[in-house]
Parts: structure tokens; C-alpha cells; sequence
């Protein structure tokens, strides 16, 4: 009988061991933020990351700011998510690579009281109630911004020595003798990225229709919007979006590649750095001259590569969004919901900048390195 009272209470102080250690597991990081983001290999999360770095310290919390290696890494991404909600920290920001990945550990956050604020890309198709805030740049009306300012510039630019994408050739142009607007797109699974290629793709169609062209979109992209439309054999205006196999500097190349092959290419936009990238890799391997000489090149975002290409003249122009802005609004709006405040989608606007403006004081904090 003693053996069996002594049993018992060893599995007793056993099972309170085990529970005590695992509610060790689970105590609230208080004042403290987990911010999960798409990746690290461009310019742009440098800057999200310092603005919430310093919303942190304004406010006297804490951050852990992590991201896969590339954007293509969506499993490492989950598992950095799943590490986030582990912590149980007052709020978790998000900016997913691929919500249905992520939907498992997402469904942990909400069952565990973890408010979550999307952020860049945001969150996609996440449940209803999931996310409480996003806080992104309107993509699609940024890229809308992009194909109103490479039309506004095909359309203005007559000469012949430089900037060769010219009025004067889609005025020439025939269902023979087509005009090519390609498009160097990293991927279409991040929203961010899809958002701003259907912007760009919408809108550029749009003005072409508007001034009597006949215009289809060609391409490899699958998504409404994006996906081929037209008739391209009748089609004096095409507008045609490539999309990379992965976010690698490789793919990102090759995709560029190939639409610089196009002999009927005159104007080409990229959604994003990556993009960007691939097209730099693609010049260096021509002269120096040989962007602004034949093509008239749109980018997106900044960083220094970009930033010397747009101020050499061989990139025409870009859309800069505030990723400092955006790491810190992020910050801000997790400690409101940790608080128990309202806290709503805030879109940031895209902003155009090139040669004659990069280094105007309202532009140039917007261009980060």
C-alpha cells in the first residue's frame, strides 16, 4: 500500500513537472513583436526592417525580425512562422510567401490570441478575422503608375540617338510589325508581385485601346489578368509577360533573357528588384549603352545597382515604395492590436522617380540602398 502511495505521488510531482515546464513554454513575451518576412537578399527588407527597429525603440518594445534566405523558400519561411508563434509574443507580422503553406500555423496564432498584421505582400486569402491589418503599398496602383509613365514616355519620346522605344515606332507599328512591351516578372504566387504585374498590365492595355491599337497579352502568366488574352495574330500591340521558374538571380536572368530576344521588343517593365537584377545581368553582358540606345526599361524599387542604371539614363524610370515607412507602421499597428486598439489596412502609395528627380529631397529619402 505504501509502494502504491509513493507510486502515485512520483506521478504526480512527475505530470506537474512536465505541465509547470510547459507553461514555462508558453508565458507571453510581453512588449515583444515577431516579424516574419519574405526573404533578405534584396535592399528593400533592410529598409522594412530599420523602420521597425526603430518603431520598436520609439516605443520601448522589442523585435525579432527574420526571413528565409530567398523568396522562393517557403518552407523555411513556415518554419520561422511556426518558431514565431512558439514565442508567444504579443503580436506577430506577417508578409507570406504563400498563404496556403502557411495556413497551418496561422490557424495556431488565432487559436492562441497572437494578433496578426500583415505587411508588404500581406496575407492573402488568409480566414476571415485572421488578419487585422495590412499594411502594404497599393500594389496595383502602383503598377498601374509604372505603365502610365513608360506609355507617357514612349508616346513624348521622338528621337532617334537614345531611348529608342519611340512614338514614331508604334506609330509604325502593324499586325507584321508588331510593338513589344515585355515584362520581366519574378513570380505571380506573392500577391504583391501579381498585383503590381495586373496593375501594369491593365492599365497599359487600357491606353493603347484608348488610342486605336489593337493589343493582346502574350506570355507564360496563369493568373486573371495576367494569363494570355487577344488575338495576337491580328494584334499590332502586344504586351507580354514573362514569369521566372524560381526568384533566383539565375531565373531571373534567363526570364530577362528571353525577352530581350524578341525582335519586336521595344519597352520592358519588372515588378520588383529581382527582376531588376536579372535585367542589369543581361546588359553587362552588351556595351555600356545598349539599354537606353534600344529600349525604354521601367523598374521597381531602388537599391544602388537600380539607382545607377536609372541615373546613367539606361533604365528610363522606376516606382519606389517606403519600405521604412512600412516597417514602422508595421511595428505600430502590432503594439495597437496587442493593446486591444482598432487597427485597419493602411496602403501606402508608389511613388515615380528617375534621372531628373532622384535626387529631389522628398524623392531621394525614398530611394534606400
Amino acid at each position: 500500500m505504501k509502494r502504491t502511495i509513493k507510486l502515485i505521488i512520483s506521478v504526480t510531482l512527475v505530470m506537474s513537472l512536465v505541465i509547470s515546464l510547459a507553461g514555462c513554454g508558453t508565458k507571453k513575451m510581453e512588449n515583444h513583436i515577431e516579424i516574419v518576412s519574405k526573404g533578405f537578399q534584396h535592399e528593400f527588407w533592410q529598409a522594412v526592417k530599420k523602420g521597425a527597429e526603430d518603431a520598436a525603440a520609439d516605443n520601448d518594445w522589442t523585435i525579432n525580425f527574420v526571413g528565409p534566405a530567398t523568396e522562393s523558400d517557403v518552407s523555411d519561411q513556415v518554419d520561422m512562422l511556426a518558431d514565431a508563434v512558439n514565442k508567444n509574443p504579443e503580436a506577430i507580422a506577417f508578409a507570406a510567401l504563400d498563404t496556403q503553406a502557411a495556413l497551418d500555423e496561422l490557424n495556431k496564432a488565432k487559436e492562441a490570441d497572437i494578433p496578426m498584421v500583415a505587411f508588404d505582400s500581406g496575407v492573402p486569402n488568409a480566414p476571415a478575422g485572421m488578419i487585422l491589418a495590412t499594411i502594404a503599398t497599393d500594389n496595383k496602383a502602383a503598377g498601374a503608375l509604372a505603365a502610365e509613365e513608360l506609355y507617357a514616355g514612349i508616346k513624348a519620346d521622338t528621337s532617334t540617338g537614345a531611348q529608342l522605344a519611340t512614338m514614331a515606332q508604334l506609330e509604325g507599328a502593324t499586325a507584321d510589325n508588331k510593338f513589344r512591351v515585355g515584362i520581366v516578372a519574378q513570380d505571380q504566387i506573392s500577391d504583391s508581385l501579381y498585383q503590381r504585374t495586373l496593375g501594369f498590365v491593365e492599365k497599359m492595355v487600357a491606353l493603347a485601346e484608348a488610342d486605336g491599337y489593337v493589343v493582346a497579352v502574350v506570355g507564360n502568366g496563369s493568373k486573371d489578368g495576367i494569363s494570355p488574352s487577344g488575338d495576337e495574330a491580328s494584334a499590332v500591340f502586344l504586351v507580354d509577360v514573362q514569369v521566372s521558374v524560381d526568384t533566383t538571380l539565375a531565373e531571373c536572368t534567363a526570364t530577362a533573357e528571353s525577352v530581350f530576344q524578341k525582335s519586336d521588343l521595344n519597352a520592358v517593365f519588372t515588378p520588383n528588384q529581382g527582376g531588376v537584377d536579372g535585367i542589369i545581368a543581361v546588359a553587362d553582358a552588351h556595351a555600356e549603352n545598349w539599354l537606353k540606345d534600344t529600349y525604354k526599361v521601367c523598374g521597381f524599387d531602388a537599391g544602388s545597382a537600380q539607382k545607377a542604371q536609372i541615373a546613367s539614363g539606361n533604365f528610363y524610370g522606376s516606382i519606389t515604395q517606403d519600405p521604412y515607412r512600412m516597417g514602422y507602421e508595421t511595428v505600430v499597428a502590432c503594439i495597437n492590436a496587442a493593446e486591444g486598439k482598432t487597427v485597419s489596412d493602411l496602403p501606402l502609395d508608389g511613388v515615380w522617380y528617375n534621372a531628373s528627380n532622384m535626387d529631389d529631397p522628398m524623392i531621394a529619402i525614398l530611394l534606400y540602398d
